[in-house]
């Protein structure tokens, strides 16, 4: 696989990601996914707070989505 379809893979897995994430929680906005890979430490700490759940809780849903 070359570095673009590696890169157009992983931006239509984030794409498919933030959907389901919408879905289940409809409270998530466009700005609350908006986050680029090299900031996911900033990304985690926001859902935690927007979520009102823990590190372990937000890791175990971004892995099953």
């Amino acid at each position: 696989m070359t570095t673009t379809n590696v890169s157009t893979s992983l931006k239509t897995n984030w794409e498919a990601q933030k959907a389901k994430l919408k879905m289940q929680f409809p409270k998530l906005t466009d700005d609350d996914l908006n986050f680029g890979q090299e900031k996911k430490v900033e990304f985690l700490n926001h859902m935690e707070t927007k979520l009102a759940l823990n590190a372990q809780e937000v890791t175990a849903i971004m892995e099953s989505v």
